[in-house]
């Protein structure tokens, strides 16, 4: 219902994103002026990224973006890459999706289904930006503005056996990084198949390939710079550190962080290793073999209880990781056998557990199932500090938005029937709420390390009703947001004393117990500084 800078105003809004320092770029729909929309938005101004029914820069004349912005990426300076369909004159199904690149607001032509793709024979042309057919573009931007892509090949000389590729973009020039049908640097035999790739702030490209087959399951990471890639990681390597035990599947969606870290699920298989203990979560760093969580280890804070499988959901740029387990032991139940767990400066702690309330939530909700089947959407930044956004049951299902401190636990940010609060002004009661990374294992989904964020939230009686809100997440016991925790916070706490009330923001309520009293007191004096 607001006004939006492409003039009308706003209809459903599809996504948010933001990093460290970035504004937050979100997607949305404009009814009838035009419908589709990206929008870059900073605490001074919104201004148009991309909007539908707009001329395609690097095209034929009227040539125009069409309703379909199918997957966009910001990187810290604000850039963002999307993918976009096409429509008008010559525009057909073999050349009607292209990347383009804004860069504080000029929309740079990266490529289209159709164009000759770098690295290969003249006539070659791109058929589409996937790594499988109908799927949507995964894209990949670092903070210099380096895109990388996979892409397939249509035209003379192409095959099955040759017909994918990895490229990288910067600056108007294309370069492939690999093709399938030739060589595997350090492995020997040929690439048959790519997995969407990632790159670090270096411009070093990581992707998973098959060079085996015939079952589409990675044989190995390749890493490292366009003319000198390698691989890294190993389907059927030794486990470092574990005699007689192989990497035995690795799998495809491996984190790569900005500083060149990559974190990664492996199945292990050997000696000692049965389906109690092969899953595991292991870290690569300039060539150092690390492993983080094993399958059948202690449950921290749980007595007598083990970790099932685990799976990992997120990383920081630090390498640490937050994932999912299963749970096994003494009163361990169906409704209760799975957990988030992050791995901190202080080692494993527990986010969240199925089948426990959330904090903020009205109602008789809990968190549903936390598992591979049922990934949470996790941003963790460099203070091990979490936003989680995950669905929560009673007798419906819905979404809520809760956040995650070391020192605070687990606190509500938008959870269902939760009362919603922007500006110091109400903006309604929850119905549902999301955090957007664009991928299910995305460590960049959005949580900088001053604690920004962004989220979309559906509201209650009307749902259609929506909105896009960033926030911060607090500093412990920081009342006033002003980075420290002093004598204003504690006068805060008194002017405030006693049962919270209806409809009033309660920041004082430190413990989450809907009063202000010498426990909240005692909590601040706790953390001063």
């Amino acid at each position: 219902g607001e006004a939006s800078p492409a003039g009308g105003s706003y209809g459903d809004f599809y996504s948010a994103e933001m990093r460290d320092f970035s504004p937050v770029v979100y997607s949305a729909v404009v009814p009838g002026n035009p419908p589709d929309v990206i929008v870059r938005a900073t605490s001074n101004t919104d201004d148009i990224v991309v909007r539908a029914d707009s001329q395609a820069p690097g095209t034929a004349d009227g040539v125009w973006f069409a309703n379909s912005f199918t997957e966009y990426w910001v990187n810290s300076p604000g850039h963002v890459v999307f993918a976009s369909d096409v429509t008008g004159p010559g525009v057909n199904g073999s050349n009607d999706l292209g990347l383009w690149m804004n860069s504080r607001g000029t929309n740079e032509y990266i490529a289209r289904e159709g164009d000759q793709a770098a690295g290969v024979p003249d006539g070659v042309t791109f058929s589409q930006f996937a790594a499988q057919s109908g799927f949507i573009p995964r894209i990949r931007m670092n903070d210099s503005g380096t895109v990388t892509f996979t892409g397939q090949l249509l035209g003379p000389g192409i095959n099955s056996t040759n017909d994918r590729g990895v490229w990288i973009w910067n600056s108007g020039a294309q370069e492939l990084v690999a093709r399938s049908g030739t060589s595997a640097p350090g492995l020997g035999g040929v690439f048959k198949y790519f997995w969407d790739p990632s790159i670090d702030s270096q411009g070093r490209v990581l992707f998973p390939a098959m060079t085996t087959g015939p079952s589409l399951v990675p044989d190995a990471y390749w890493f490292g710079f366009a003319e000198s890639i390698t691989p890294i990681v190993l389907k059927g390597q030794p486990a470092p550190g574990m005699a007689g035990v192989v990497f035995n599947a690795i799998n495809t969606r491996p984190i790569l962080t900005d500083n060149g870290e990559i974190v990664f699920n492996v199945i292990l298989a050997g000696s000692g290793i049965t389906n109690a203990n092969d899953y595991s979560i292991w870290k690569w760093s300039s060539g150092v073999l690390t492993k983080l969580v094993q399958e059948g280890e202690v449950a921290p804070g749980l007595p007598n209880t083990v970790m099932g499988r685990v799976w990992l959901v997120s990383a920081n740029q630090a390498g640490r990781i937050a994932f999912v387990s299963s749970l096994l032991g003494p009163g361990i139940i169906s409704a209760n056998d799975s957990a988030l767990w992050i791995q901190s400066m202080d080692g494993v702690r527990m986010v969240a557990r199925e089948g426990s309330q959330g904090p903020g939530v009205v109602g008789s909700f809990v968190f549903r199932e936390f598992s591979l089947d049922s990934l949470p959407v996790v941003a963790m930044n460099n203070d091990d500090k979490v936003a989680l956004g995950t669905l929560v049951e009673s007798v419906n299902i819905r979404s809520g938005v809760w956040g995650w401190d070391p020192s605070l636990g687990l606190f509500p940010i938008a959870p269902p029937n939760a009362r919603l609060y922007a500006d110091g002004a109400l903006m309604g009661t929850v119905a549902n709420s999301y955090l957007f990374g664009l991928d299910s294992e995305s460590y960049s989904s959005g949580l900088a390390d001053d604690g920004a964020f962004a989220f979309r939230t559906n509201f209650q009686a009307q749902t259609s009703v929506q909105g896009i809100f960033a926030g911060t997440l607090p500093v412990y016991c920081d009342l006033n947001t002003d980075s420290h925790v002093n004598i204003v916070d504690l006068l805060l706490v008194v002017s405030m004393w006693g049962p919270c009330q209806c409809g009033v923001e309660c920041v004082a309520d430190l413990n989450n117990d809907l009063r202000v009293n010498i426990v909240d007191l005692l909590i601040v004096v706790g953390n001063w500084g």
